[in-house]
């Protein structure tokens, strides 16, 4: 990945053009389906019990989890401590990424012709700019 990944913190100034966001809804794979609705259901009992018992707060366990849901978004493969079966883990297990690689293929085909050449993709993990 070094070849082609270049890792700069947020205060490198890249002269970018504007910011443009745009919210696309991604598929999980049906095989994660599951384990995407079992984590949400812990975090939410986890918070519901919190609640309702009284128990004292615990910020950095709810950071924690929330973290790990918001990874496991980008990737199954970032809440591999909360499964419990351990498969075989295929970047395509990942509906961001399957999307980020068909959009740059695209992308970096170009537009009339012209070849790009490079693109910038932002994340903040950097575990899945690794992959």
């Amino acid at each position: 990945m070094e070849a082609v990944c270049l890792r700069r913190t947020k205060d490198v100034l890249l002269n970018l053009p504007e910011k443009v966001e745009k919210f696309i809804l991604v598929k999980i794979s049906s095989e994660w389906e599951e384990i995407s609705k079992d984590l949400h259901q812990t975090f939410i009992q986890y918070v519901g019990r919190l609640r309702t018992a009284g128990e004292q707060w615990d910020s950095s366990e709810f950071f924690r989890q929330l973290t790990m849901l918001r990874q496991f978004c980008n990737h199954p493969l970032f809440a591999r401590s909360e499964i419990l079966h351990q498969p075989k883990w295929r970047w395509q297990d990942s509906g961001k990424i399957v999307h980020l690689v068909d959009n740059l293929k695209v992308f970096l085909g170009g537009v009339r012709g012209i070849e790009r050449t490079k693109a910038v993709v932002f994340s903040s993990f950097t575990g899945f700019l690794g992959m």
